[in-house]
C-alpha cells in the first residue's frame, strides 16, 4: 500500500471543511473538524473522566457513550451546516442550541450519522481538491 493512500490532511481535521454527498442525506453539506482533532480528544478524555469510575470499570454505558458522543459533535466537530430546511421548506440556520436539540433526537439518527461520516472523511487526502468532496465538481462537457 502506497503512503499517500493513508495520509490524512491534518489542517482539514484540525480546522474543518465543508462535505457533501452524504449518504442518505441529499442536497446537505456539514462544515465538520474531523474525529480525533486535538479538541475532540482533549474533550472526549475529559468526559469519560468524569463518569464515576464504578460505571467505567467494564465499559461505558450507551447512555454515556452518546451522551458523550453527542457533546464532542457539537463542541468539537460541527461548525456548519448547509441544505437542512424545516418541515415549511425554509433553510433551517445553523446554530449550536438547534444542532444540540437535533442530535439528542433518537428521530434524527440519520443527521447524526451524516455529521459522523462528514467528520470522518474530511481530512481523507485522496487526491479530490476541497470542491470535489464538497460535491459541487464541474463535470466535463460532453463535446470536449
Amino acid at each position: 500500500m502506497k503512503l499517500s493512500a493513508i495520509k490524512i490532511d491534518a489542517a482539514k481535521l484540525e480546522e474543518g471543511a465543508w462535505v457533501g454527498d452524504i449518504p442518505e442525506l441529499e442536497g446537505v453539506r456539514f462544515k465538520v473538524r474531523g474525529i480525533g482533532n486535538t479538541d475532540y480528544r482533549r474533550l472526549q478524555n475529559k468526559l469519560i473522566l468524569a463518569v464515576p469510575r464504578k460505571n467505567r470499570r467494564n465499559g461505558l454505558s450507551v447512555e454515556d457513550q452518546t451522551r458523550i458522543e453527542s457533546r464532542c459533535i457539537i463542541d468539537t466537530i460541527l461548525l456548519d451546516w448547509d441544505g437542512i430546511e424545516g418541515d415549511d421548506g425554509n433553510p433551517l440556520a445553523f446554530s449550536k442550541e438547534a444542532a444540540t436539540d437535533l442530535i439528542a433526537d433518537p428521530d434524527f439518527v440519520a443527521l447524526r450519522g451524516g455529521i459522523l461520516y462528514a467528520a470522518s472523511i474530511v481530512a481523507e487526502e485522496n487526491g479530490d481538491d476541497e470542491e470535489a468532496v464538497e460535491g459541487n465538481s464541474e463535470t466535463a462537457s460532453a463535446g470536449t
